[in-house]
This record gives structure tokens, C-alpha cells and sequence, in this order.
């Protein structure tokens, strides 16, 4: 600027122009850095700049009146804006309870932090508070935590809130109108109003290690990645920890550029070569956004569709062997609950069904999917093999073949063209092979279980017969004695 200005004055220009052409050199490269201003008496700013240049008044004093001026001029916009701001605020607060928050982060937040944490939140009373305090003991520092509250109906969001000093403005929570009964929309939600040049998502009931964030961040700003990815994790379970790794863990941090077709082939060729859980992988939220990456509304396995489409679109993908995430095996997910058989086996086919629809759309959408309809057959197997063969394992069980077609037959009936009720036979045809197959292990074990108990009885009799052999020994023996 200040060679700037004395070129300009060399050059002889009307003070008009020399005035008008400092001030949008300031509009253009300083308004943003000056924000700080807005909370400032014009006095304070104009004596602020006087200190500055005292030694350059008379010779740059044209270069003093444009930037107090302009910083003047953006003080009384931002007031007004603010004014208008909290008006329109005050007249639709019900209708725009969502949008007035992310206005206010994304408009008035004057530094982004690093990193947001998003923790979709339901009943989390046990565990919300071990999870925060996780998040607080952090090495760095630079980062928000967003907790959407699902309609809980216990006292999570009282703790939540009684954290919030304790991260001093760094701590949001967000409650929803409805419940959603899933992680997937209020994830949605979280990384909606994040601000963060990164994203970490966390489940309510887990927790990080001390350096976690730190580790992340470091690793994803050297490789410039839109997705560093941990192939390890800590299980935690009944006060016990202890390592899970996939089967794609690599030894050191390992970058791979424009390799989506080399990441899906794996993904799909191994399962367990890419964890499809989203708290493993630490995101661009502009990747995100940019690539319209959201979780979809099913109710379950949300986790592998957005994965999928992670995999599509990732240029910088950064594979680390660093294990920062600490997971708890609890029986409170959607997958474990009780219901009744029949209940149970027509929510998992309901699954099935939006799961296969928002897969079709995947495989509609993107030309590396197009190019691959086997990897399509090979993600709707392994759905049907896990929502049948361990989700409704016990209602298969008891649920004739009749009921299990007609489940599938009344939930295909009304979707959409691209699921046809054509593809019910098929599914008929897999389940029944799967519900054959369970029945024949079922057999193979209670023929085994009775052969081992007749072998049982068999050497219970063997034992008694002994003793009573011991027994007669003894009782002569204190014959003999007497």
C-alpha cells in the first residue's frame, strides 16, 4: 500500500482518482482481515491508524483517510446488516430455527476453525459426558463441536449444556423438532452448520484419543487430502479395550491420487479392506459440499451408501495406520433392538428395499459404477447375507417361507419404477436359500448337542458306577480297621 501510494503520487493524479483507487485496494484485501474492527469506537480505529503511520502523515495522509474511512463505512453496513439480521430473526424465529444458526456461524463467525466435530446425539446420558470431556483434553485446540440432539428423552441434553462453559464458545447443541429414530440426518444436520476446514464425526457413546484431532490434521493438511483414513480402532467393551484393524491397515500413511476405480475394486473385492463406518474417516467438509456427499434417509447402513459415494468422488485419499478412534460395543444401536418377529423381519426387508434404491441411484450416477454392474451384485449379497443372516437371524427363525414372501412381496408392491417387484423372487430366492441354509446348521447342532448328551449321560453313569465301586472299597477297608 505504501508503494502503492507514492506511485500514485508521483504519477500526479487527480486526488480523486489517487483516493479512489487506495480505498478499493482496501475494500478488495483488507475488509475481511479488518472484521475484528466492527467491535471497535470509530475513535479507537482512527487513533489505531494515526500510531501506526504517525511518521507518514503529511506525506501519506490520502492513504490515512481512505482506510478509516472505509473501515468507518463497514462498521455502520455491519451494524445495519445486524440490525436487519436480528429483526428478520425476531419476526420468523419459528420457521427458521435452523437457518438462523447457520447464518450466524457462517456470516459472524470471524475465525474457522480447524476441525468440527459433529456428534449426532439419542439418550446418551451414560456416555455424552465421557465423549465431550474426550473431545475438551484434545491437543489441538483449534476446532467446534456440534451436538445435534435427536429428541432425547433422557437428560443428555442437560449435560451437554452444562459442558458449554467448560469449551468456551466452542460447544453447540442443536435440538430437533422430530425424531428421525438414526444417526443419518441429524449427521446431516451437524455437518450442515460446520465450519470447519475438516470434518470429524463422532457417535455419542465413543470417545478419542488425547492427540487425536491433532494427529488428523497434521496428516491431512501435509498431504492435502479430502479424506485421511484410519483402518484401526480401539474396541472398548465392560471396561476392556483391545484392537480391530482392517484388512486394508497399512504401515505408514500412504497417499493415493485420482485412484477411485483402484479404491472401489478393493472396497468391494474384500470386505473389510475399507471400514464403512464414518467416524474413520476425517473429511474436507468443501469435498463434501462440493460433491453434494450427504447421508441418505433409510433408517440403517446409511454408513456404506455414504462411503460408496466418498469413494466415487475422493482425489486425495490418505491412508494412515494411526488408531485415534475408541469404539463401544453397546447393545443401544437400531440394529440390536427388540421387536417382534414378524415387526422385526419387515423392518429389515424395508431396509433392503431403500438401501437397493439409493444404491441404483449410486450406480446411475456415476460413469466408475456404470462401468462395474458386478460390484452392484456384489453390495446387494452382502446386504441381503448381513440384514438376514445376522440382523433377522432369530424372526427368520420364526417366520415360515410363506410370511417371508409376502413381507417382501407387500413392501416391493408400491416402490419406486427402478425397484420392481419383479426383483422379489430374487430376493425370495436368496433369503430362502439363506433361511435353508440356517435351518440345516441349526439341525447339524441339535444332532450334535444330543449326541453329546447321550455321551454325557453316558459318562455321568460311568462316574456313578465308579463311585459307588469307591465307596464299597472304603466301607471294607473301615471294616477291616474295626
Amino acid at each position: 500500500m505504501k508503494n502503492l501510494d507514492i506511485f500514485l503520487g508521483k504519477a500526479k493524479l487527480p486526488p480523486q482518482y489517487h483516493y479512489a483507487i487506495l480505498e478499493k485496494l482496501i475494500q478488495a484485501h483488507f475488509s475481511a482481515i479488518l472484521q475484528e474492527s466492527f467491535k471497535l469506537a470509530p475513535v479507537v480505529v482512527y487513533e489505531t491508524i494515526k500510531q501506526e503511520f504517525s511518521k507518514n502523515f503529511g506525506e501519506q495522509d490520502v492513504l490515512i483517510s481512505a482506510l478509516c474511512t472505509v473501515i468507518n463505512t463497514q462498521q455502520k453496513i455491519h451494524a445495519v446488516n445486524q440490525q436487519k439480521f436480528n429483526e428478520f430473526v425476531t419476526q420468523n424465529k419459528r420457521q427458521i430455527a435452523e437457518p438462523e444458526v447457520r447464518l450466524q456461524r457462517r456470516i459472524f463467525m470471524t475465525n474457522a476453525p480447524a476441525v468440527s466435530v459433529v456428534i449426532p446425539m439419542y439418550n446418551a446420558e451414560r456416555y455424552i459426558r465421557e465423549c465431550l470431556d474426550s473431545i475438551l483434553n484434545q491437543t489441538l485446540t483449534d476446532f467446534e463441536v456440534i451436538v445435534v440432539n435427536d429428541c432425547s428423552t433422557d437428560s443428555s441434553p442437560a449435560i451437554v449444556e452444562s459442558c458449554a462453559e467448560k469449551f468456551g464458545g466452542r460447544l453447540t447443541l442443536i435440538n430437533r423438532k422430530k425424531n428421525f429414530g438414526g444417526a443419518a440426518l441429524p449427521r446431516n444436520m451437524g455437518i450442515n452448520l460446520a465450519c470447519g476446514e475438516y470434518i470429524q464425526l463422532i457417535d455419542n457413546d465413543d470417545f478419542l484419543t488425547q492427540t487425536a484431532l491433532e494427529e488428523l490434521y497434521t496428516l491431512a493438511k501435509n498431504a492435502d487430502a479430502d479424506v485421511v483414513y484410519t483402518g484401526s480402532r480401539y474396541s472398548y467393551n465392560d471396561g476392556k479395550i483391545y484392537l480391530q484393524k482392517s484388512n486394508g491397515l497399512v504401515a505408514e500413511p500412504t497417499l493415493e491420487v485420482d485412484t477411485s476405480q483402484s479404491l472401489l475394486q478393493r472396497f468391494f473385492a474384500e470386505r473389510g479392506y475399507i471400514f464403512w463406518t464414518p467416524w474413520t474417516k476425517f473429511v474436507r467438509r468443501r469435498f463434501l459440499v462440493e460433491n453434494e456427499i450427504t447421508f441418505p434417509k433409510i433408517g440403517s447402513h446409511e454408513d456404506l451408501i455414504w462411503t460408496i459415494e466418498i469413494l466415487c468422488c475422493v482425489k486425495r485419499f490418505l491412508n494412515v495406520p494411526n488408531t485415534v478412534y475408541c469404539w463401544r460395543e453397546s447393545g443401544d444401536s437400531i440394529t440390536r433392538s427388540r421387536r417382534h418377529s414378524m415387526e422385526h423381519l419387515k423392518f429389515w426387508v424395508s431396509i433392503i428395499r431403500r438401501t437397493t434404491k439409493y444404491l441404483d441411484d449410486l450406480w446411475r450416477k456415476y460413469d466408475v459404477l456404470k462401468e462395474n454392474p458386478a460390484w452392484l451384485y456384489k453390495v446387494q449379497n452382502y446386504l441381503f447375507d448381513e440384514c438376514f443372516m445376522w440382523y433377522a437371524l432369530n424372526s427368520r427363525i420364526q417366520v415360515s417361507s410363506e410370511e417371508i414372501f409376502e413381507a417382501l412381496r407387500s413392501e416391493f408392491a408400491d416402490a419406486p419404477q427402478n425397484i420392481s417387484v419383479s426383483q422379489v423372487p430374487y430376493l425370495y430366492s436368496r433369503i430362502d436359500f439363506l433361511h435353508k441354509q440356517l435351518l440345516i446348521t441349526q439341525q447339524n447342532f441339535e444332532q450334535f448337542a444330543a449326541q453329546n448328551q447321550k455321551e454325557l449321560q453316558a459318562s455321568r453313569q460311568k462316574f456313578k458306577e465308579l463311585a459307588a465301586q469307591v465307596q464299597t472299597v472304603i466301607d471294607e477297608l473301615e471294616k477291616k480297621t474295626k
